[in-house]
């Protein structure tokens, strides 16, 4: 009986590891889509700014500043947990 109930032991820690894993892969995961999110960013201004004269590049950035202080992204910690929920940032422009 003891064998028996130290081998269901070591499954359930077994499967704590798979799960605790699995989380950590899902929140790198979340990490990753948030840092393509800004390189498509990036990109757009980069393409975009040839077709604007001044006045509408400083728009542009504005617009994406603000929407960059609207989003969840933080840098990456040694535990990988997701950032808190942030109130929505003011729209300074109006």
């Amino acid at each position: 009986m003891r064998h028996v109930r130290q081998g269901l032991q070591g499954q359930l820690q077994v499967a704590k590891t798979d799960q605790e894993t699995a989380m950590l892969e899902l929140q790198i995961d979340a990490q990753k889509l948030e840092i393509d999110k800004f390189k498509a960013i990036t990109e757009r201004i980069k393409v975009e700014r040839e077709a604007f004269d001044p006045n509408q590049v400083q728009q542009l950035v504005m617009q994406t500043m603000q929407q960059a202080t609207q989003t969840n992204m933080q840098p990456a910690s040694a535990g990988f947990s997701l950032p808190a929920e942030q109130p929505p940032a003011v729209n300074p422009i109006g």
